[in-house]
Parts: C-alpha cells; structure tokens; sequence
C-alpha cells in the first residue's frame, strides 16, 4: 500500500481464517479511497468481514451469494 498509494478497489481471496481475512480487510480499509469497495471472497466462512464493516462504520455493506462487499 507505500507504493499504490489510496486503491478504488481491494479484493480479499487469499487464506480464508478467521485472523487472515481480518489482518488483510484492516489493512486494506485506511488504503480504500472514500467510496471505494472492499470484497471479501466467503465472507460467510467466519465473521471477520462483518466485524470489520461494524468497526469501521461502514456505510453499506452486505454479503451477497457469499462474497462480502464493504464500502468506504
């Protein structure tokens, strides 16, 4: 995220526990520009992408068909 800078889009579908999807989504979301989304693969899988769309007081989010989509 040094090199990239702010990102329109993150997509999570790397390792699937409960801890990676949560490291990498609060990684991702101060990196996420204002309106962009965050996607989480099996977000159903545990419910670090739901925690994480509360603590950051996401401003829409939904899991549709499984995939978490989270905007900023």
């Amino acid at each position: 995220f040094r090199k990239l800078g702010e990102v329109d889009v993150f997509i999570h579908d790397s390792l699937h526990t409960y801890e990676h999807m949560k490291f990498e989504l609060e990684l991702a979301y101060p990196h996420t520009r204002k309106n962009g989304l965050l996607l989480a693969d099996d977000a159903l899988w545990n419910s670090a992408f739901a925690e994480v769309a509360q603590a950051v007081s996401s401003p829409a989010s939904r899991i549709i068909r499984g995939v978490g989509i989270m905007k900023k």
